[in-house]
């Protein structure tokens, strides 16, 4: 394992309590997560699930099932994403877990847009839109801009990729997000090229 890992192990692993075993594990499934170690995620988070579950923690267990979709979104498997961001959804409801939700919203906007289901895509993006607004979550809104904005890209639906990209845009600049407005005038560059509007894909491309 990498070093996070098994140092997470070794402080969470032996500990006493199901509490911190149960953080250890989903702290394990974070650090592979990030790795690309999509099989030993999984297998972490389940554990942790499993631990959260018998300690009645709704809220923590959906969230191993969000991170599970994820990690299944990731190594392109789509449907069984689908199947565990329901549960997660399905928890988060129970659980009254109103930034929970929106975050699942998120990751099934991207299996949906993975599978090229658009339409059902952009209903759960923008479901996380509202989501992220009613939270006061201005950069997670952002981030539902852009990838709205990317479905309407893959739709060959040209104006509306731009206005997405550019509602992104405003809230990457309201909150001094130099890397966040980087990938939307990239992402905007890209459609201008599409459309042989080169001249403006440059100057989008140079603000990137």
């Amino acid at each position: 394992e990498s070093d996070a890992a098994e140092n997470g192990f070794r402080y969470f692993g032996r500990a006493a309590t199901p509490l911190h075993r149960a953080a250890g594990e989903y702290g394990r499934g974070e650090v592979f997560l990030a790795e690309y170690r999509w099989e030993e995620a999984l297998a972490a988070y389940a554990e942790s699930r499993t631990l959260y579950d018998a300690l009645g923690d709704k809220r923590s267990a959906a969230a191993c099932l969000r991170q599970m979709s994820r990690a299944e979104i990731s190594k392109g498997d789509n449907e069984r994403g689908l199947a565990y961001v329901r549960q997660s959804l399905a928890a988060c409801e129970e659980a009254g877990d109103s930034v929970g939700r929106a975050m699942a919203l998120n990751n099934m906007g991207i299996a949906m847009g993975s599978l090229g289901r658009y339409g059902e895509a952009l209903e759960a993006f923008g479901e996380s839109l509202r989501a992220m607004e009613a939270l006061g979550d201005i950069e997670g809104a952002g981030q539902a801009w852009n990838n709205i904005g990317r479905v309407h890209y893959f739709l060959a639906d040209y104006p509306r990729a731009i206005e997405s990209y550019r509602r992104g845009m405003e809230i990457a600049e309201k909150l001094d997000d130099p890397s966040g407005a980087a990938i939307l005038w990239m992402n905007e560059g890209i459609v201008h090229g599409d459309i042989a509007d080169y001249s403006k894909a440059i100057e989008c491309f140079r603000k990137s």
